[in-house]
C-alpha cells in the first residue's frame, strides 16, 4: 500500500481508486513515465495486467466461496485458473473494451454473474459439474441483464467457452464507438443472441 500510494503521489494525481473488482487504480500517469511506474511496482510484486483500460479485467468470484453451505461446489479455483490464463493472451490486452468474468457457487449469485460480460453459475447435471452461463450483462450508463449462453456446460468446457466469447468480441466489438462498445451492446443491439451463439459455437 505504501508502494502505491507512493507510486500515486509521485506519478499520478495522488489518489488511488479502488474498483469493484478489488484492482487498485493510479489515474494520471503521463505515458512517458508509464514504463517507470511499472518497474517500480514490480519490486514490490504489483503488476498492473487487468487492472484498467481495454482489457480482460480481474475475475472475480463468491466471496463465501468454500465455505457457503449452499454452494454446489467451490468455484474459486476456476477463477483463479482461468485469470491466470487469459493474462498470459496478448489479445487480452487489446480488447475493443474492458472483459468482465465473474463465477458464482450457488443460486444467490453473490459476484453477480448476470451483470458481467460473461457469468458462470455453479450446476451439477446427472452427477456432473459444469455451469450455466450468461453473456452480455452489463452495469454503467445502460445497464443490461446478461441473456442466457447455456443452460449447462461441463466444467471441462469452461475455458473453451471462454475463449470463443473472447474470440468474437475480439473480432466484431465495435472499436470505434466508445459509448457503444461492450459486449452487451454486440449481443444485445448489434448481433443478436442468435447469431452471437452461431459464431460462438463457429
Amino acid at each position: 500500500l505504501q508502494a502505491l500510494a507512493f507510486a500515486s503521489k509521485n506519478w499520478g494525481n495522488g489518489i488511488l481508486h479502488l474498483t469493484t473488482r478489488q484492482d487498485i487504480q493510479i489515474h494520471r500517469v503521463k505515458i512517458e513515465d508509464t514504463i517507470e511506474v511499472v518497474d517500480y511496482l514490480k519490486k514490490f510484486n504489483l503488476s498492473p495486467r487487468g487492472g484498467g483500460g481495454n482489457t480482460v479485467r480481474n475475475i472475480i468470484s463468491c466471496p463465501f466461496s468454500g465455505i457457503c453451505n449452499k454452494e454446489v461446489f467451490n468455484i474459486r479455483g476456476y477463477a483463479v485458473a482461468l485469470t491466470e490464463h487469459l493474462l498470459r493472451q496478448e489479445s487480452s490486452y487489446t480488447m475493443p473494451r474492458k472483459f468482465k468474468i465473474a463465477f458464482s457457487g450457488c443460486s444467490d449469485d453473490c459476484a453477480g454473474v448476470g451483470i458481467n460480460d460473461l457469468g458462470f453459475l455453479a450446476r451439477e447435471k446427472d452427477g456432473k459439474k459444469g455451469f450455466k452461463v450468461f453473456v452480455a450483462g452489463g452495469m454503467g450508463a445502460n445497464p443490461k441483464v446478461g441473456l442466457l449462453l447455456a443452460d449447462f456446460i461441463p466444467e471441462e468446457d469452461m475455458g473453451y467457452c471462454v475463449q470463443a466469447v473472447k474470440n468474437v468480441f475480439y473480432k466484431k466489438g465495435d472499436r470505434k464507438d466508445k459509448r457503444h462498445n461492450r459486449l452487451s451492446f454486440l449481443v444485445q443491439d448489434t448481433l443478436g443472441l442468435n447469431e452471437f451463439k452461431k459464431l460462438h459455437e463457429e
